[in-house]
């Protein structure tokens, strides 16, 4: 995936229309202006840009057309030897010519691109989403239960570009790799259980009345209403709105465990 920048096909429009202001024997230095202003912007276009792996031989040819016509009569306006002559009537009908071939199949492979926005997803600020999802939560996380962030990242993500069942199963093994953290230090480094599934954990929590009994309760909220439901392939999150549900309860979760984590001997700077 990669980003795109929509400013960039502005400009690069702008520029590329340069050879439709050329007048019939106009000024010399503005006429070379306007051909290499257009000659950039195929070159950063088609040539250069994040499209052009998108792009089809059709445009190719013509670009290609176009870009030797142009540095033809570029030549000509300013040649190596003697003095150059502006370019005539006919000169701008046949660059112009070119240029609307390219234009029109230009305009009809952007059109074809599989480009979409991404829309705001609730009051969240899209760019955070997408890349730096672990600032939705607590940020002692990123020295308590490092092991959660890529989870946590790639959840936030899914919800970003609506995914969101994806989202779920990313927030359920974030939380379950905090859970083993809390394990750790609530029990003082007790074995954890054999069988790693979050019920055996919280069992073995309520059983032995490690730690808060609202954490216990709240991990089983989210496992019997949540996680457990979404393991069967026949369920699923629905919409973007159930995973940030699911997030804000996983965050709750999350940040209840990491109260009860020890800071490690040597945190992350």
């Amino acid at each position: 995936m990669q980003q795109v920048d929509p400013a960039f096909l502005f400009e690069v429009g702008d520029s590329s229309r340069s050879v439709k202001r050329l007048t019939e024997n106009g000024d010399k230095i503005q006429q070379w202006l306007l051909l290499n202003s257009t000659l950039d912007s195929i070159d950063s276009c088609v040539f250069q840009s994040v499209y052009k792996e998108n792009f089809h031989n059709p445009l190719f040819i013509a670009a290609n057309n176009l870009k030797s016509e142009i540095n033809k009569k570029m030549v000509s306006i300013f040649p190596s030897e003697g003095d150059g002559q502006p370019l005539s009537d006919w000169d701008i009908k046949g660059i112009q010519s070119l240029y609307a071939k390219y234009d029109t199949i230009l305009i009809s492979e952007l059109q074809s691109l599989s480009s979409y926005l991404v829309t705001r997803k609730s009051g969240f600020n899209t760019e955070l989403l997408i890349n730096s999802g672990i600032l939705f939560f607590p940020s002692n996380l990123i020295n308590k239960a490092p092991d959660a962030i890529p989870d946590l990242e790639q959840a936030m993500k899914c919800i970003a570009f609506e995914l969101p069942t994806a989202a779920g199963f990313h927030l359920h093994r974030a939380n379950e790799s905090v859970l083993r953290y809390y394990w750790d230090s609530i029990t003082s480094g007790k074995p954890k259980p054999n069988n790693g599934n979050m019920g055996i954990y919280i069992d073995e929590l309520r059983k032995n009345n490690y730690g808060p009994k609202k954490i216990v309760e709240h991990l089983k909220s989210i496992k019997d209403f949540h996680r457990n439901p979404l393991m069967h392939p026949d369920q699923s999150l629905n919409s973007v709105d159930e995973a940030i549900d699911l997030m804000s309860a996983i965050r709750c979760s999350i940040g209840y465990m990491l109260q009860h984590i020890s800071e490690p001997d040597n945190p992350i700077e």
